[in-house]
């Protein structure tokens, strides 16, 4: 069985990160960029948030900036390894999972985090979705159509809402954010053993 993760928000928290870096290529650009002007484009690939918000003709020196700051931070700590996870991926690895990852974070930053907490080779897949929209026709046959039974792990709710349209079935990653309330209908990890009861239930299914 195949267990395709997200990588922000999913596996680790990095929207501080993020933001941090986003706010540091304006700063080294001049430009004067709030953090309410960055959360309106926090959609979509990070490349095409860098377009958003710092425009087509600042794209590559902002992301060469980001990816530098993005870097920087990693290594100075600012991810934290919050749910174990060599234990974690070590865990599912030994039940005879298949784990991949489907990110819309782009391939420098994202091989960057896995090799930082060494765990790029726990990995079958990654596929990183460095230009364009993550959920289409090509991407997604390139990740799911491949697999015979897949769940689907992600922080987000429109992306939850997709794969359950196209009958993919998903689980909301719900470790980082314990306290937060979602609605009833949602299938929420609170913790991440609870993904191998989902994975147990989804194998007798056969769904």
């Amino acid at each position: 069985m195949d267990i395709v993760f997200d990588l922000d928000g999913t596996l680790f928290d990095t929207l501080n990160i993020h933001m941090k870096s986003l706010m540091e290529v304006g700063n080294v650009l001049c430009r004067k960029i709030s953090t309410l002007h960055i959360l309106k484009y926090l959609h979509g690939t990070v490349n095409q948030q860098l377009t958003e918000i710092y425009g087509d003709n600042l794209y590559k020196e902002s992301a060469a900036l980001y990816y530098r700051c993005f870097i920087k931070l990693l290594r100075e700590g600012y991810v934290q390894d919050s749910i174990c996870i060599v234990e974690f991926l070590n865990f599912l690895i030994q039940r005879s999972f298949n784990i991949h990852i489907f990110t819309a974070r782009d391939s420098i930053t994202s091989m960057e985090l896995l090799n930082y907490f060494s765990i790029c080779d726990y990995f079958k897949t990654v596929t990183c979705i460095d230009y364009g929209e993550k959920l289409t026709k090509s991407n997604m046959y390139d990740v799911f159509e491949r697999l015979e039974q897949v769940i689907y792990v992600t922080d987000d709710i429109s992306e939850y809402d997709f794969f359950l349209k196209q009958k993919i079935p998903v689980v909301l990653a719900g470790w980082h954010y314990k306290n937060k309330k979602f609605p009833s209908n949602i299938r929420v990890c609170k913790e991440v053993n609870d993904l191998l009861e989902l994975s147990e239930i989804k194998l007798q299914m056969n769904l």
